[in-house]
């Protein structure tokens, strides 16, 4: 082997016998240099035996070592894939460069680290520019939440329709995910009309706006958001929860979502309905209720469009909480025209303002009362 090799790797055997200070470091970066140098094209045994040497002398090397050569081989195309798949093995540190840039990593190389490492290996692997359906697939599988999200945000990924699937099953209660799945152009409108149950106002009007979603497929998903509410707070109730406490497990779970007021007040839980009002708004209880009931519904309006509660529920509250008020039920027939014409009136910033300053005034309010 030895009279017939080249020059060059007759000079890293020399060096490779150096027990000097500093001559691993030189003997793994000259390596390193020597397998990846197209200009002396070394043979095939040569660089073999290149490769296993450098792989006993990375168990020992320090991390700074493994770290440069990591990354001067992070770009390297033609590098060993032997040398590439254990340096993607390695600590995070050491393997980051590898796993966010080498090309020669074949599927089966990264499934191998995505089933094996940290989440760290695998938050690398995510954001790769360029992840294929099955490894993408093998990162979902292990269900963590903060490498979905980066494999969700990456253009470059490639996600099946099971693991999207799987992802918006995940959106129910994982809120983090619902974002990045309806900016994906490339979910399933299916997919994204079952989302419309449990996403915010916002994502909703985005999934309208961006999906050709079938109008009974969201009817669908407002019922199953609906239904989930009633069974939400049916559970809550029965394990005698007060109603700001049933409230607050309301909104965790359902969002922003202001459905769940009509299924609350077609359901006759006033009490909830006013709980979860309340929350929606940020309205302390008592001006939230003041709010529901006072004549006229204007103060209702403000209330409802400053919290991107949109105009048909709040016309369907506006007369189900008439019918649920102490007192009076009855309702002159302008006061629902009126409520609308105002409703209409008033854009989301300046509603916004008004309630603002009424939140501010009760709580002014309260303070005096609470000193004198």
């Amino acid at each position: 082997m030895a009279a017939a090799a080249s020059p060059a790797f007759l000079r890293l055997l020399d060096l490779a016998h150096d027990r000097s200070p500093g001559a691993r470091a030189r003997i793994v970066d000259s390596m390193g240099a020597f397998v990846t140098d197209a200009s002396h094209a070394p043979s095939d045994q040569e660089r073999a035996l290149a490769v296993d040497i450098l792989r006993q002398l990375l168990l020992d090397a320090e991390t700074a070592v493994r770290r440069k050569l990591a990354e001067r081989l992070a770009r390297e195309a033609l590098a060993p894939i032997e040398l590439i798949a254990h340096l993607a093995n390695d600590d995070v540190e050491v393997a980051r460069p590898i796993l966010l840039e080498n090309v020669a990593l074949r599927d089966e190389d990264l499934i191998e680290v995505v089933q094996h490492r940290t989440m760290q290996h695998r938050l690398a692997i995510a954001m790769r520019r360029q992840v294929s359906e099955a490894v993408s697939a093998a990162l979902v599988e292990i269900g963590e939440e903060d490498v979905a999200r980066k494999l969700l945000e990456n253009p470059g990924a490639r996600i099946g329709l099971p693991s999207f699937g799987t992802l918006v099953e995940r959106s129910r209660t994982t809120e983090s995910l619902r974002e990045p799945l309806v900016n994906r152009h490339d979910l399933d409108p299916k997919l994204a009309g079952r989302m419309y149950a449990w996403v915010s106002v916002a994502l909703r009007r985005h999934i309208v706006r961006n999906f050709d979603v079938d109008p009974a497929l969201l009817d669908d998903a407002i019922r199953d958001s609906l239904d989930q509410s009633n069974a939400d707070h049916a559970t809550a109730r029965a394990k005698g929860s007060a109603p700001e406490r049933v409230a607050a497990a309301i909104v965790e779970t359902r969002g922003d979502d202001p459905s769940v007021l009509l299924s609350l007040l077609r359901a006759g839980e006033i009490g909830l309905f006013e709980a979860t009002f309340s929350r929606l708004t940020g309205l302390k209880p008592i001006l939230a209720r003041r709010t529901i009931y006072e004549p006229g519904g204007k103060a209702l309006a403000i209330a409802c469009q400053a919290s991107d509660i949109a105009k048909p529920i709040f016309a369907a509250i506006f007369l189900l909480a008439r019918q649920a008020r102490p007192g009076d039920k009855t309702v002159d027939p302008k006061e629902l025209p009126t409520a609308l014409s105002f409703f209409d009136s008033l854009d989301p910033q300046t509603a916004r303002a008004t309630l603002a300053r009424l939140k501010s005034a009760a709580e002014r309010h309260a303070g005096n009362a609470a000193a004198e």
